[in-house]
């Protein structure tokens, strides 16, 4: 690990090896509420008006057995190693983190949005969207979400329902890949379109995205 924080902050005596050692010191502290003063003091400071939130989790692996909280549970990866969950909020404009939390590592995804939900209320930050990968995505997520005042994009997994609506687009295939729906990205060819959709209890837009190329591609 390299720290340019003491470039940043004009400190001589900040060092890779005094930061460790703090981290040690605040183990035991609230670090909830300490995540809280940093990031409204960094929002005041650099006037941030925040309108939007990422909120993803990922896995980080441990080949040894000292950790309390590594334990093995579901990944991506399909790798049995014992591992811990870590969540991470930051903010959509700016990608600055907003707080973090680690959880168990046989806590499943969907289930770690309660205690972000908590902490982004306790913020009091308005117009939040929080969006989240199709991991986290549940019937009951959403509708907590939407019942704290937040917006919600989420992916979904192609099943179901969802299965059926998305090849009933696909079948007229040549009224969807139109130029109205096309979006060119950085590298490549999206056609996208939007329909409403219930999922479970909550009512809201389904976004069906197509990248032709890759399609051509996962087909040979």
């Amino acid at each position: 690990m390299r720290t340019d924080l003491h470039n940043i902050l004009q400190i001589r005596e900040v060092s890779e090896e005094k930061l460790y050692n703090a981290l040690d010191s605040i183990e035991e502290k609230n670090l909830g509420v300490i995540q809280k003063k940093i990031f409204r003091q960094v929002t005041e400071v650099y006037k941030l008006q925040p309108k939007g939130y990422f909120f993803d989790v990922t896995n980080v692996y441990f080949y040894g057995t000292e950790c309390p909280i590594a334990k093995k549970g579901h990944n991506k990866e399909g790798s049995y190693h014992p591992q811990v969950q870590i969540g991470l909020a930051v903010t959509k404009q700016e990608g600055i983190p907003i707080f973090h939390k680690t959880f168990e590592g046989n806590v499943f995804d969907a289930r770690t949005l309660q205690d972000f939900l908590v902490e982004f209320h306790d913020l009091n930050v308005q117009d939040v969207t929080i969006i989240w990968d199709r991991g986290v995505t549940s019937d009951e997520n959403i509708i907590d979400a939407k019942k704290a005042g937040f917006e919600v994009i989420c992916g979904l997994a192609i099943k179901h329902d969802v299965q059926k609506k998305v090849d009933k687009i696909l079948d007229k295939k040549d009224q969807f890949m139109q130029l109205a729906n096309r979006i060119r990205l950085k590298n490549t060819v999206l056609y996208c379109t939007q329909q409403k959709y219930r999922y479970g209890g909550t009512m809201g837009q389904l976004i069906l995205c197509f990248n032709e190329e890759k399609a051509r591609i996962n087909m040979k």
